[in-house]
């Protein structure tokens, strides 16, 4: 812990440089879709050449595609979403929505991502309409939650433990603000369930928009939920010889959430073989569980 304290410093600059930076309004402008003439939508790539198309960005992308092709009183409550082909991030994306049903309560969009002609995404969703329930069922939150300003950014912990994601990851700005519970990179280690546990939260606040807040959550629940698969073998998807692909996801809003309030998030591998795996993951606000994650990913070394 000594040697992580003295190294803090080091990742509260870069902290602050990204700040500075406000890489929040990087992920705003990929969420800003552009609408094509045959009402398909265009959507920004990552920039990023080195790693692809990251996972999240695909996914918060068609949420805003789908939620632009419904009535503004429709609440996203589920996602689910194949990773088809590898992504470049240098290209833009070009996303079709197809209205699969149009019912009083609820209604399903697929949203299709391609590049090059090639579909490399597919994501369907499910919207209501918000109405009263018979009643709330709603798990305990986590016991001994560390407060966020308590914990190390991400920043931090790359700062002690060096760029083992790559250069590009490992020191480029964060879209939010990002305080590490548990994790293999972080002073504390994995959780009790071999997991990957964070706080997050947009460094500045945003606007109402369902769709912004919803996206953001989505993009975060792809950020490291597969890295629990290595956790047990001591790899991250840096670790040379590595390969860890999303394959599908899936995703239940289960109330509604604001991204610029702070989200827990706890994460844990549930099961391996055959070089799949799956992890699961649970995101709450105000010890409310706003939402549940699930994905499944090839696991190669």
């Amino acid at each position: 812990m000594r040697a992580f304290e003295a190294r803090r410093q080091i990742g509260s600059l870069l902290a602050a440089c990204s700040i500075v930076d406000d890489p929040i309004s990087e992920l705003l402008d990929v969420l800003d879709l552009r609408e094509r003439d045959d009402e398909g939508f265009v959507g920004l790539g990552s920039g990023h050449s080195g790693y692809g198309l990251f996972g999240g960005h695909l996914i918060a992308q068609s949420i805003v595609a789908a939620y632009r092709s419904v009535d503004p009183e429709r609440r996203l409550h589920s996602v689910h979403a194949f990773f088809l082909r590898g992504g470049d991030g240098i290209q833009n994306i070009d996303y079709d929505v197809e209205t699969m049903r149009d019912g009083r309560t609820f209604c399903h969009r697929r949203v299709t991502g391609s590049q090059n002609d090639k579909t490399i995404f597919d994501l369907t969703a499910s919207f209501h309409t918000p109405e009263l329930g018979p009643g709330v069922i709603s798990p305990s939150p986590p016991q001994h939650m560390e407060e966020p300003e308590n914990l190390p950014t991400f920043e931090e912990c790359m700062a002690e433990v060096g760029p083992i994601f790559g250069d590009e990851w490992s020191k480029g700005p964060r879209p939010v603000e990002y305080r590490i519970e548990h994790a293999p990179w972080s002073p504390t280690g994995p959780s009790e369930t071999g997991g990957i546990n964070f706080w997050f939260r947009a460094r500045r606040a945003l606007s109402d928009q369902p769709e912004i807040h919803a996206a953001i959550l989505a993009y975060m629940s792809d950020d490291c939920v597969a890295d629990t698969l290595l956790v047990p073998y001591g790899r991250t998807w840096g670790t040379e010889g590595t390969m860890l692909v999303s394959l599908d996801h899936a995703m239940w809003f289960h109330t509604e959430a604001r991204a610029d309030e702070w989200v827990y998030v706890e994460q844990w591998p549930v099961e391996a073989s055959g070089a799949r795996g799956l992890a699961e993951s649970r995101m709450w606000q105000d010890d409310r569980l706003i939402a549940s994650v699930a994905q499944e990913a090839l696991t190669r070394f």
